[in-house]
């Protein structure tokens, strides 16, 4: 189901942010269908987007970059 969200929003040029991503697995499931910005307590901990904004996901992993 992932994938089929992730293509369809790729056709429509929009950018999915994963919520909450809690495991390494998660991330790598998510890195595997193209989805690149989450957020979750496994990215950091829980913040107004205004103050941090969503994780692009750099590597697999658990490797991420504000």
């Amino acid at each position: 189901m992932l994938r089929a969200l992730q293509t369809y929003a790729a056709t429509l040029c929009i950018e999915v942010c994963a919520e909450g991503v809690e495991d390494p697995a998660d991330l790598d499931g998510l890195h595997e269908v193209g989805t690149h910005t989450a957020q979750g307590h496994l990215l950091g901990r829980p913040a107004p987007q205004w103050v941090r904004g969503p994780v692009r996901v750099a590597r697999r992993h658990g490797a991420a970059q504000a």
